[in-house]
């Protein structure tokens, strides 16, 4: 078996529980959805959505409405990789 590495990351809790109950909502966890996202970073050799849409001084609905779409394709990514 191959050695594995931890990586930890703060953040507000409630973004995290936000977090868990997206991913919950497609069936992964923080853990799975970590995997894939690293995966595809290194198979991309980039971020595996887009940055652009960043504001440049981004407000809490602006970054929650980020992270929802970002969710969102990585829910399509994964659904690509599941067939």
């Amino acid at each position: 078996m191959e050695a594995t590495a931890t990586i930890r990351a703060r953040i507000p809790e409630a973004e995290k529980k936000a977090f868990e109950e997206v991913l919950s909502s497609i069936g992964l966890d923080t853990s799975t959805f970590m995997r894939l996202a690293i995966r595809q970073t290194i198979n991309r050799r980039t971020i595996p959505f887009s940055l652009d849409a960043l504001p440049k001084s981004p407000r809490k609905a602006s970054v929650q409405e980020l992270s929802a779409r970002a969710n969102a394709r990585f829910a399509k990514a994964f659904e690509m990789l599941a067939k």
